[in-house]
């Protein structure tokens, strides 16, 4: 997608973004997990931080078959 060079992508405080380093190390900080417990996490439930969080509780969401889509 393209974005203006004035212009950022909107910020999505409820997705953890194993791409950049701050927000991979303050969801780190937040849920008390190693960085490969939460790359784990993420790739058990996906990037949502309601089911990540669930999932490190011991309650893994399952995905829909929409969330298994080809959508990512």
């Amino acid at each position: 997608m393209y974005y203006p060079p004035h212009a950022k992508p909107a910020i999505q405080p409820d997705r953890i973004n194993l791409n950049d380093k701050a927000n991979t190390y303050a969801w780190t900080v937040v849920l008390d997990v190693s960085q490969e417990q939460l790359r784990r996490a993420i790739a058990a439930v996906g990037d949502t931080a309601g089911n990540v969080k669930n999932y490190l509780r011991g309650h893994p969401q399952r995905h829909s078959s929409f969330d298994q889509s080809s959508f990512g």
